[in-house]
């Protein structure tokens, strides 16, 4: 829960080569991976508990996974762990972008 409860992550995205996933469920599956309950997404994107917890159902299902644990896996391995929605981000940020040399 490091981008929930303030800390500063190691590395941080905002853009995935993965195109995969809508806008909404990558924020459900940010929220989702940091540890928020369905209930607590709900409330922080406005939209129903029952909602979320449909569209978690789907994307474990395009996951092909069973499990919150198995879907974190699944995250890291796609390097989610340090994706962050670029609406999420504060006005005041500025986003660095690393050029490889």
């Amino acid at each position: 829960m490091n981008y929930i409860n303030g800390k500063s992550p190691v590395k941080l995205t905002t853009h995935l080569s993965d195109n995969t996933f809508t806008e909404r469920e990558l924020e459900i599956i940010f929220f989702s991976y940091q540890g928020l309950s369905s209930k607590e997404i709900a409330l922080r994107l406005g939209i129903s508990r029952r909602t979320v917890e449909n569209r978690l159902c789907g994307l474990y299902q395009r996951a092909n996974v069973h499990n919150i644990q198995q879907f974190r896996e699944f995250c890291k391995d796609l390097s989610f762990d340090y994706y962050i929605p670029e609406s999420f981000l504060q006005p005041k940020i500025i986003v660095i972008e690393a050029v490889n040399a």
